[in-house]
């Protein structure tokens, strides 16, 4: 798979994760609750602002292109997952996948980008 087209796939797997996993209400600023209505992965996924997507793929090419060498030979979508999880430090990620030193060198280099989450306010998702 060429660069380009595995950022794409690492980019869709990274928003689903991170609207899975690290978007809250911006009023609470409870994490929304994955299995009532209030969660529906294609309705949040229109509600992304423009800085979000933006930042959200900027993030994905960056680390792809600075990574690619480990993840060339990995599920991009997968890895796009991975990313959101094990930046955010929740209980799973590349270090758990069986990957060895790739997933130990992944996880380092997920971890380096810090803790990005989603704010969910009325109508729209946005980051932090």
């Amino acid at each position: 798979m060429r660069i380009t087209g595995y950022a794409t796939d690492f980019y869709r797997g990274y928003v689903t994760a991170t609207l899975w996993a690290n978007t809250y209400d911006a009023e609470t600023e409870e994490p929304l609750e994955h299995g009532s209505g209030e969660f529906v992965p294609g309705g949040l996924l229109a509600m992304l602002d423009e800085e979000a997507e933006r930042q959200m793929f900027g993030d994905s090419v960056a680390f792809v292109v600075a990574e690619w060498a480990d993840l060339k030979d990995l599920p991009a979508e997968q890895s796009g997952h991975d990313f959101a999880l094990t930046r955010n430090g929740h209980g799973s990620g590349y270090w758990d996948r069986g990957y060895g030193d790739v997933g130990e060198r992944l996880s380092k280099a997920s971890k380096a980008w810090g803790d990005f989450s989603l704010y969910k306010d009325g109508d729209s998702i946005g980051p932090m």
